[in-house]
């Protein structure tokens, strides 16, 4: 979770570059001013950070274990049918 939050920060760095006078501005508020002001026909409800978080401890749960399987799958391959 703290990489994503890392992620969040490096993100929100590069949007002050890009973008200077809304420095103070963090991330989320600049993505809920968007979905209301230029995605309004899509009815997008406001975004919340721990919805977010949320979304990705699942999505971290899941590449975690596809990481292990293809390890798992790399071993027997290659230790057990002796297959490079």
């Amino acid at each position: 979770m703290k990489r994503n939050i890392d992620l969040l920060r490096e993100l929100e760095r590069a949007i002050d570059t890009v973008n200077p006078e809304k420095a103070e501005i963090p991330i989320k508020v600049l993505v809920n001013d968007f979905f209301k002001e230029e995605a309004i026909d899509f009815n997008i409800e406001p975004v919340d950070v721990r919805e977010v978080e949320k979304y990705y401890k699942s999505d971290k749960l899941i590449w975690v274990l596809y990481q292990r399987m293809r390890l798992f799958d790399r071993f027997i391959k290659t230790k057990l049918l002796r297959k490079k």
